[in-house]
């Protein structure tokens, strides 16, 4: 009789987006469909998670996703748990804002043709001198 290995698919999966001494930041991946964030901040004995879903989900999915939140990201940690405490929202991306310029791609474009309206200008104040 052969014993039959049990393998547990993920539905979900974690595209870190930053890591600092304390805490880390994961996209939320359904396939290639990003469908939250989640921030995890550890403490010296609690870890706290913050989730934002993006679309509606049922209550039983939002707890398959701390589920493997916990499993996956939290109890791999160098850091010692005791405790999880995690706060769920749903929501929105409405941008990504930096001090850096330019803080986002899709603003490039509008740099991209203010300096070519600049080099017009300047063409044109060559060509009258």
């Amino acid at each position: 009789m052969l014993d039959k290995e049990v393998y547990k698919v993920s539905l979900y999966n974690f595209s870190r987006q930053f890591r600092t001494s304390s805490s880390e930041g994961y996209a939320i991946m359904e396939s290639d469909i990003r469908i939250g964030r989640v921030d995890l901040h550890y403490g010296t004995e609690r870890v706290y998670a913050t989730i934002v879903i993006e679309q509606d989900m049922e209550e039983s999915d939002v707890a398959q996703i701390i589920d493997e939140i916990d499993n996956s990201l939290v109890s791999t940690a160098s850091t010692r748990r005791d405790d999880l405490h995690v706060w769920v929202y749903s929501g929105r991306e409405v941008g990504f804002f930096t001090d850096n310029e330019p803080y986002d791609e899709e603003f490039e474009g509008d740099e991209e043709e203010e300096d070519e309206d600049l080099l017009d200008e300047l063409e044109e104040e060559e060509d009258l001198t």
